[in-house]
């Protein structure tokens, strides 16, 4: 400013640096506003989830899939799943393993939850959710 007598150049700058910090920010502010709303993370394809745990050996069906952020990159799933008919007990006694192993090696999903049902179970329970 000094040699080029061009008094703008400081409040313009300054400007700048502002639109920078406020971008920024914004984008932290939405970030944090989606994990803390647990949203499902936009890094993960839902349908995807629910075909690799559907493909494991004995599962049927997956519902009551959810899937969010603990904290920044760290995602948490939940998610029910129905045995097929003629599971046998052995394969009963692998598919957490087995869906855990999936969902975190596969699919970088590093706390699931998996609730295993069986046809019974799936056929008393109603759809109303609390």
């Amino acid at each position: 400013m000094l040699t080029l007598q061009w008094y703008l150049a400081d409040p313009l700058i300054s400007l700048v640096i502002a639109l920078l910090v406020a971008s920024g920010a914004w984008r932290l502010i939405e970030e944090t506003s989606h994990i803390l709303m647990e949203g499902a993370p936009a890094n993960i394809d839902i349908a995807e989830v629910r075909t690799a745990m559907t493909e494991a050996p004995g599962v049927q069906k997956v519902h009551d899939l959810h899937i969010w952020t603990l904290t920044s990159g760290v995602e948490s799933l939940c998610a029910h799943v129905l045995l097929r008919p003629d599971c046998s007990s052995r394969d009963r006694k692998a598919v957490p393993a087995t869906l855990v192993r999936i969902l975190q090696e596969r699919l970088k999903i590093e706390h699931p939850t998996i609730q295993i049902e069986e046809e019974q179970q799936a056929q008393c329970e109603g759809s109303i959710h609390f």
